[in-house]
């Protein structure tokens, strides 16, 4: 099983204008690959986060989400994005849905990018704040 952890940090005024069916694809990808990487886990944990990072010249919306699985191997990491790049384990998929994630968020001023370790992956989804798919109220 998994147990799944929500770290909000934004307050509920804060509305993201961007096309819905292609978001929840971002997520669904992100997360079902969070989840096979805990695959045998008697205690995974996946994390989702969301914060406003203001830090950066152009403040935009982070959301962060976390597994404790193995982490990406070293042989896949250069080549993560790229089409048909996977483990080679043929339960985790094709190597289609990070490619066509990472290339949806670039279409809307956004970014998706990862950090990982034998610890688990983190992979992060930024959104501009000041975007034309981005309303923040």
């Amino acid at each position: 099983y998994v147990n799944v952890e929500r770290n909000y940090h934004l307050s509920s005024n804060y509305k993201i204008n961007v096309p819905k069916y292609q978001v929840q694809q971002v997520f669904l990808i992100l997360i079902h690959n969070a989840i096979n990487a805990m695959y045998g886990s008697d205690s995974g944990v996946l994390t989702l986060s969301t914060v406003l990072d203001d830090s950066a010249e152009m403040p935009r919306v982070k959301v962060t989400i976390t597994d404790t699985g193995t982490g990406i191997p070293v042989h896949v990491q250069d080549n993560l994005f790229k089409l048909k790049s996977t483990s080679g384990d043929n339960r985790r998929g094709v190597g289609m849905g990070l490619p066509w994630a990472r290339a949806f968020m670039t279409t809307i001023g956004g970014h998706l990018s990862f950090s990982t370790s034998e610890k688990g992956t983190k992979m992060y989804i930024l959104i501009p704040k000041n975007n034309r798919y981005l309303k923040l109220g």
